[in-house]
């Protein structure tokens, strides 16, 4: 049986992903803690949604989206950031 929680941070993920101009995965292993800051904060300063989350729950949101073509790339330590949509 599915846990609920699980269940809520896909539909959370699916909220986050949806609408995005485009999703990329970053690969953070060898990233000190003092890079990572710097990354979210440029980042975030640029628009970018920069969050990490597990490879199977995000597998499962982008592919209840619609959106298959990132399934072999969720197989290692990575985060994920979106570009928000425009606000024009």
């Amino acid at each position: 049986m599915v846990q609920a929680y699980k269940i809520e941070e896909v539909k959370k993920l699916k909220e986050r992903l949806e609408g995005a101009k485009s999703i990329v995965l970053i690969d953070y292993k060898g990233i000190n803690i003092e890079e990572v800051d710097e990354l979210r904060n440029r980042m975030r300063n640029s628009g970018v949604d920069y969050f990490v989350s597990k490879n199977t729950l995000i597998k499962i949101a982008l592919n209840e989206l619609g959106i298959k073509a990132l399934d072999e790339s969720l197989v290692q330590k990575r985060c994920c950031q979106r570009e928000r949509l425009s606000q024009f």
